[in-house]
């Protein structure tokens, strides 16, 4: 393909010619080739100099269509030209005048900051560095120039969003492999003669190995837990694995207030809350503990979405068993249990107070000596008849269906209850012994549609592939 000559005169004509060639891919290839084999993109980035410097708008727009039109190629062999040391900087330029702007952006100023990154970060591999730089400038131009989707064919700058990917995967696993990576991250995010910027660059470094960590690897670190609520829980209910799923707890609860995006994604996704409350059974009283100060960790965020979950999964069921075995007790579960409950009281969560007060009431009937239960009451009390304002209404609150249709064999009318709803039958009188059966339940569950229990509550699912995890039954008779 002949090219016109590089010259101002012919900016229009240029233009022109990197615009015809948008719906033929054989033209794209021969443009493309005749653009890196005839070193015209350096040329072409000396006239924007020219322009700058006369202060051309007309050719200052026109090299802003032409070089955002050759960007849009999405050939690695012009990303090579034009990503490099020697053009980058005059590429960003020409993306700074947009004709649809009134004045002139300023991305050169905001790159040459954000471009001391590689400084930041602690390597001291050149060609990690390099992998960094690319990675860098890569996104960066993407940022500016990325269509509104309407404009352009699905599945535009595929190879520039395969080259960032790629980028990514390598640094991330380089650096993983550098031990001393991580201290010297930490170590220059504690030390206060870090600036302001470069503390900003190390967090979104480490945000990166967060999504790493969460698409890759925490999978392992929740594999002891137990596969579901209806594992045969006593059969590995040993001192060593207590052990270890303990150490994942501690992990876990960690992760739950400092990484609070990411876990809250993944445990509403994967319902991890379920797996981890089954260890309130266990016969290590330790390991019990770790799973209550998993879900005080959760409830105290004071997160909705997450107290939506909770109701929803009918989550409290196992921790109201757990109250009532150890109700005649005075040990420290008993103590982190009540501190669980007065929390939700003292705090007013009243999506999880019209929760306990509705479903596990009668049960908690022997505890009404205790004021935290009848402070639960108390609380519940004037809201329950408030217009509209029905904290434990699965329809009211969340948009779409619900991940479960409930058959309970509790007679009741069906108009009062919206789809997925159940309702909690009376706990059955104390046997002689003065104890209660732990709740039980008889519900039918059936396959939900493919969708993340996420996205129920607004947000996009990351597996459409896996059904939606079970909901429990609630207590029957």
């Amino acid at each position: 393909m002949d090219l016109p000559d590089c010259k101002l005169p012919r900016l229009r004509e240029i233009a022109d010619l990197v615009t015809s060639v948008r719906f033929s891919r054989a033209r794209k290839a021969k443009l493309t080739l005749a653009l890196r084999h005839k070193g015209y993109i350096p040329k072409l980035l000396q006239l924007f100099r020219v322009c700058e410097l006369a202060e051309n708008t007309e050719g200052l727009h026109l090299l802003f269509d032409i070089v955002r039109k050759i960007l849009y190629l999405d050939k690695n062999i012009l990303f090579e030209v034009m990503f490099s040391d020697e053009c980058i900087l005059d590429v960003v330029g020409c993306l700074e005048y947009d004709p649809c702007l009134a004045e002139p952006r300023r991305h050169r100023e905001s790159f040459t900051k954000r471009a001391k990154l590689p400084e930041v970060i602690p390597t001291r591999d050149p060609e990690l560095r390099e992998k960094i730089n690319e990675a860098f400038r890569a996104q960066y131009i993407r940022a500016i120039i990325m269509p509104n989707p309407s404009d352009f064919e699905e599945g535009c700058l595929s190879t520039l969003n395969s080259f960032i990917s790629s980028r990514k995967e390598e640094i991330l696993r380089e650096l993983q492999e550098d031990e001393e990576f991580l201290p010297e991250t930490f170590t220059r995010l504690t030390n206060e003669a870090t600036d302001g910027e470069q503390r900003c660059e190390l967090h979104l470094e480490i945000f990166e190995f967060l999504d790493n960590f969460y698409d890759r690897y925490i999978h392992v670190l929740t594999a002891p837990l137990p596969a579901d609520a209806s594992e045969e829980w006593h059969d590995i209910d040993n001192y060593q694995t207590a052990e270890i799923l303990a150490s994942v707890l501690e992990l876990l609860s960690f992760c739950v207030e400092r990484h609070k995006y990411h876990m809250k994604r993944y445990i509403i996704n994967k319902d991890l809350l379920r797996r981890i409350l089954v260890l309130l059974k266990s016969k290590h009283k330790f390991l019990a503990l770790c799973a209550l100060r998993f879900l005080r960790r959760i409830i105290g965020l004071k997160d909705e979405l997450y107290n939506r979950y909770i109701t929803l999964g009918n989550l409290f069921e196992p921790v109201v068993n757990a109250m009532l075995d150890n109700r005649n007790r005075s040990n420290l579960l008993n103590s982190a249990l009540l501190e669980l409950f007065e929390f939700i009281r003292m705090e007013g969560i009243q999506l999880l107070i019209a929760h306990i007060v509705e479903n596990f009431s009668d049960a908690l009937e022997s505890l009404q000596y205790i004021p935290t239960f009848q402070g639960l009451k108390t609380k519940y009390e004037p809201e329950k008849d408030q217009p509209n304002q029905k904290p434990n209404s699965v329809s009211s609150k969340l948009p779409g269906e619900t991940f479960v249709k409930g058959a309970i064999s509790l007679r009741v009318d069906e108009d009062q209850f919206s789809e997925g709803e159940e309702k909690a039958a009376p706990m059955p009188p104390a046997s002689s012994n003065g104890s209660y059966p732990p709740y039980t339940a008889q519900t039918t569950v059936e396959t939900a549609p493919k969708r993340g229990l996420f996205e129920i509550f607004g947000y996009p699912d990351d597996e459409d592939r896996e059904t939606s995890p079970k909901k429990r039954a609630r207590l029957d008779s």
